[in-house]
């Protein structure tokens, strides 16, 4: 598709953008990302899973935030192959509660609440 912008001022003159093409993939091509993370509930010491499908080589910084906001973990992940597969170890001294795990890219971000025992 091609697309320009219009800019109307207040005086009533108008003037254009350039003209760009965007590229559409074909519905049959699009693939949403599944974002999961296993065991759900997770017991404080245990190994959290993160799994990740359809990335497409993005890259990932991964968050894990108390509720109220405040980060407690950060982790980059690199050109994220098309599935991906992070492991997170689950510290003994975070207390047990619920959080947010935020996995963010380019173009989108990815939640998923977490209860930790």
């Amino acid at each position: 598709m091609f697309y320009r912008l219009k800019q109307v001022d207040f005086d009533g003159t108008a003037t254009y953008s350039n003209t760009v093409f965007v590229p559409i993939a074909p519905a049959d091509e699009k693939q949403e990302v599944i974002f999961q993370t296993f065991p759900n509930p997770v017991e404080r010491s245990q190994r959290l899973n993160l799994v990740f499908e359809n990335l497409g080589g993005q890259d990932l910084l991964i968050v894990l935030r108390y509720m109220q906001g405040r980060e407690l973990y950060m982790k980059t992940v690199y050109h994220a192959s098309e599935d991906n597969y992070e492991v997170i170890e689950v510290s003994q001294t975070i207390p047990a509660g619920q959080y947010i795990i935020t996995a963010t890219s380019d173009n989108a971000i990815y939640n998923s609440k977490l209860m930790i025992r």
